[in-house]
């Protein structure tokens, strides 16, 4: 929400992300601390969370995301089915129903060696030469 004095007027003088406060403001800010990234909160243009429009084209929010004009939305959104299979959500981190989306990635063509994708090349080579060495100490 947009910082407001106590009257309930918005404060002169306040630029980019300080014009925010609010849970959601301290999360992205926090976020981006401990991640290590630059942001910039901006209201979505249509004022819409996202919903499926007939022509199949996502508005709001989701729409923003799916098209690339954002790259994650913090906000208190139902996630539904139909938002799910076009972005990825957090696990919901308030009972308020706040969570983070992102785009939802492509899916890479799953191959024979993706098992090893979570550990890198360097550390599969240290398993392989342990195993080695391994075999002839015995």
């Amino acid at each position: 929400m947009l910082t407001k004095d106590k009257e309930g007027n918005l404060i002169p003088g306040l630029e980019g992300n300080e014009r925010y406060e609010g849970y959601c403001a301290e999360l992205a800010e926090m976020i981006a601390k401990k991640v290590g990234f630059r942001y910039e909160i901006r209201v979505v243009k249509d004022g819409e969370f996202g919903k499926l429009l007939s022509n199949g084209q996502w508005n709001g929010m989701i729409g923003e995301l799916v098209n690339g004009e954002a790259d994650m939305a913090i906000a208190g959104i139902t996630i539904t089915s139909e938002r799910e299979n076009v972005v990825d959500f957090s696990k919901p981190f308030m009972g308020l129903g706040i969570s983070i989306m992102i785009n939802k990635p492509n899916k890479d063509i799953p191959t024979a060696f993706q098992f090893m994708n979570p550990l890198s090349y360097e550390i599969w080579m240290c398993i392989v030469f342990a195993m080695i060495g391994e075999q002839r100490s015995c």
